[in-house]
C-alpha cells in the first residue's frame, strides 16, 4: 500500500469515528455508489444507441427526400443540398473540438462530412462542367481535395478520425493520378499499395496505432494481388514466391498481423494456383497433392510461430 492510500485511509477513518459512521454504513454506500455508476453506464449507451439510430432515421428521410424532389429543383440547389451538410458536417466537427464537452461529437462529425462531400463535389462537377467520358479526371480532383482537407484538419487537430480518411483518399489519389499518366494499372496498383503500407507503419507509431491493422490488410493485399497480376504468365511467376517471403519477414519487423495473414493466405493461394496449372495433368498430381497438404500443415504451424512472435513484440 503506497503512502497516499494509507493516509486517505486515515482521514475516513477519522472522519468516520468523528461523525458516529460504522463500516456497515460505509460498505452499504460503496454499493450503492457501484450500483449508480452502473445504471449510469447502462443510460449513457442507450443514450447514444438512439441518438445513432436517430441520426439513421434523419439521414435515410433527408437522401429519400432529396431524391423525390432532384428533378424539380435546379442545378444549384442540387449542389446546396448535396455539398452543403457535408461541409456543415465538418465544421461543426471542428467547433466541436473547441469545447470540451462535445468532443465526442467530433467524430461523427467528420465522418458524415468524409461521406456526403465527395458526392456533394461529384454533383458539382457533373452540374457545372462539361461531362466527359473519362471519369479519372473529376475522381483526380475530388479525392485531391478531400485529401488536402483531411490532412490539413489531422495536422492542425490530430484526430484519429481525419488519420484514417486521410489514408483512405491517399491512394485513391496517387492510382488515379498514375492512371492518367498511362501508367500500367498492376504497376499502379503496387505503387499506391506500398505508399499505403508506409503511411501504415508510420501511423502505426503514433497514438493513432488503431487505424493501422485494417490500412496493413488492405496495402498487403493491394501489393500481393497487383504483383501477381504483374507478373502471372511470365517467365517471372516464381518472384511472387520471393516477395511473399520478403512480405512474411516484414509482417515480424513491423510487427503486424494482419500482414503476416494476407502473406500466409497468399503464398496458400498461389501454392494452390501454380500445382493446379503445372501439375494437374500429370501422373504426380495425387503426390503433389500430398505433398501441398504437408506445406499447407506446416505454413499453417509456422504462422501460428509468427503471430505469437508478433504479439510480443507488439508494444
Amino acid at each position: 500500500m503506497t503512502a497516499a492510500r494509507r493516509e486517505a485511509l486515515k482521514q475516513i477513518a477519522a472522519l468516520a469515528r468523528q461523525h458516529g459512521i460504522g463500516i456497515g454504513e460505509i460498505a452499504d454506500r460503496l454499493k450503492e455508489d457501484e450500483s449508480s455508476t452502473v445504471m449510469d453506464k447502462g443510460g449513457s449507451v442507450l443514450k447514444t444507441a438512439l441518438g445513432y439510430v436517430g441520426g439513421a432515421f434523419i439521414f435515410s428521410g433527408v437522401s429519400l427526400l432529396v431524391r423525390l424532389i432532384w428533378y424539380d429543383i435546379n442545378s444549384a440547389e442540387r449542389v446546396i443540398i448535396t455539398l452543403g451538410p457535408g461541409l456543415i458536417a465538418f465544421i461543426m466537427g471542428a467547433l466541436c473540438l473547441k469545447d470540451q464537452r462535445f468532443e465526442k461529437a467530433a467524430t461523427p462529425f467528420f465522418l458524415i462530412a468524409a461521406c456526403l462531400q465527395p458526392f456533394g463535389m461529384f454533383v458539382c462537377l457533373n452540374e457545372y462542367f462539361p461531362q466527359s467520358a473519362d471519369a479519372s479526371l473529376p475522381v483526380l480532383a475530388i479525392s485531391g481535395v478531400m485529401l488536402a482537407q483531411q490532412a490539413m484538419g489531422f495536422i492542425a487537430w490530430r484526430r484519429t478520425s481525419l488519420a484514417f480518411f486521410s489514408i483512405l483518399f491517399w491512394p485513391v489519389f496517387i492510382g488515379t493520378a498514375m492512371a492518367r499518366m498511362r501508367i500500367d494499372g498492376d504497376i499502379a496498383v503496387i505503387a499506391s499499395s506500398v505508399s499505403l503500407l508506409c503511411l501504415c507503419r508510420a501511423a502505426d507509431r503514433t497514438p493513432h496505432r488503431a487505424i493501422a491493422p485494417l490500412w496493413y490488410f488492405i496495402g498487403t493485399v493491394g501489393l500481393l494481388g497487383g504483383f501477381f497480376d504483374l507478373v502471372e504468365g511470365s517467365s517471372l511467376e516464381l518472384s511472387y514466391l520471393g516477395l511473399n517471403a520478403c512480405i512474411i519477414y516484414l509482417s515480424i519487423v513491423l510487427p503486424s498481423r494482419a500482414v503476416l495473414l494476407v502473406s500466409v493466405l497468399g503464398l496458400m493461394g498461389w501454392l494452390g494456383w501454380y500445382t493446379n496449372q503445372y501439375l494437374a495433368n500429370v501422373m504426380g498430381w495425387p503426390i503433389a497433392l500430398i505433398v501441398f497438404g504437408f506445406v499447407m500443415i506446416g505454413l499453417s504451424a509456422y504462422a501460428v510461430r509468427l503471430g505469437r512472435a508478433i504479439k510480443t513484440a507488439q508494444p
